[in-house]
């Protein structure tokens, strides 16, 4: 715990000084736009969309920084292969790009190429990782065999809960429609949980670690603009978390640990429009959000890393995995939630929160 004041002030290499800057940024640019909202109330519209541009140029910056970063560490570590890294550097700053014309542009020809483009940047990042997989790199830099990654019950679970958390975002009445609000919102929580990521109290030894709050910024987001755009923009975190944090044996384990795991955070939101007291639906969603995520990486633990049970001196790579994820996962969404419950004991948050995705009349 006394090394947590080391992610906020730390110039000792290149990464940790990028970290420091880019967490300070994050934060001033929080801050800036709910000052400038304030102030200026009369035309937040404009405070919105100025705001977009530079919580764009920041989340493009942060990608090609620490896609730099990565590369370089990786490669002087034996990590990450290029291979791996830069599809999802494609991937996030299309992402980028996609959100910019969505808040700019109602030209439904121009949004449809844009998601299309996501798609198929998505699709490449998948696509490259099998390709990645195939040359028996990954396993041969883990000091695993063949067999040990289970494949086919790896694709199974990827596609099951895919298949879950998509059906669940049908609870979620209200339309898909991404507007320059949501849009400048979603930039606001991807990059400060990203900046919170940063602040690690406990980091595992083969992924994960339990942040400062990093999820709270999501769940929050999911809250106020409903599951279904709590979900993706969860899934595009999960991808930026890939590229900060790799640890990546196999495409499905990826899907699990990354864009998967991350989705479900994005079903904090579940139970707004319930009879339940907001104060009381958003622990409780939150709880469930953080247990979707953590069975996603349960699953990765059970068929992509179980082998590493005999190493912590277990036999059963169920419990291993049950252990090793609960060990972050849980502390982390906990820290989270009770966050969230302190931030929501205010009126005035709450109203922000409850209100922000309301339209106005014309």
């Amino acid at each position: 715990m006394g090394n947590v004041t080391q992610y906020f002030i730390n110039f000792k290499d290149t990464t940790s000084t990028a970290r420091s800057v880019m967490f300070w940024l994050a934060i001033a640019l929080v801050v800036a736009y709910f000052v400038a909202s304030i102030v200026v109330k009369d035309n937040r519209k404009a405070v919105g969309k100025a705001f977009l541009l530079l919580a764009g140029a920041y989340v493009a910056t942060s990608i090609v920084l620490f896609a730099v970063l990565t590369g370089i560490d990786n490669e002087n570590d034996g990590g990450i292969s290029p291979l791996s890294l830069y599809p999802m550097v494609v991937f996030a700053a299309v992402v980028l790009a996609t959100a910019i014309v969505f808040a700019v542009s109602t030209n439904k020809t121009l949004r449809f190429v844009f998601l299309g483009a996501t798609l198929l940047a998505l699709i490449a990042v998948v696509v490259c990782l099998v390709i990645y997989y195939s040359t028996g790199e990954p396993s041969e830099k883990n000091y695993l065999s063949e067999g040990d990654v289970k494949t086919i019950p790896l694709w199974i679970s990827a596609a099951l809960l895919v298949v879950v958390i998509v059906g669940l975002t049908f609870l979620d009445k209200k339309a898909l429609d991404f507007d320059t609000k949501s849009i400048t919102y979603a930039g606001v929580s991807i990059a400060l949980a990203f900046a919170l990521s940063y602040v690690r109290i406990l980091k595992m030894p083969m992924g994960g670690a339990i942040t400062l709050a990093s999820l709270l910024p999501i769940m929050l987001y999911s809250y106020a603009f409903g599951i279904k755009k709590g979900v993706i923009i969860g899934a595009v975190y999960g991808v930026l978390q890939a590229i900060q944090d790799p640890w990546i044996l196999h495409p499905a384990q990826f899907l699990l640990d990354y864009p998967v795991a991350f989705a479900g955070i994005g079903l904090a939101g579940i139970l707004r429009g319930t009879k339940l007291n907001p104060r009381l639906a958003f622990p409780i969603g939150a709880l469930i959000a953080a247990l979707f995520r953590l069975l996603s990486s349960f699953l990765s633990g059970v068929f992509a890393f179980g082998t590493f049970a005999s190493y912590y001196d277990m036999t059963s790579p169920y419990l291993y995995s049950l252990a090793y994820n609960s060990t972050y996962i849980l502390p982390d969404a906990a820290l989270s939630i009770v966050v969230g419950i302190l931030l929501m004991s205010s009126k005035t948050v709450m109203t922000m929160i409850l209100t922000a995705d309301a339209k106005k009349a014309n």
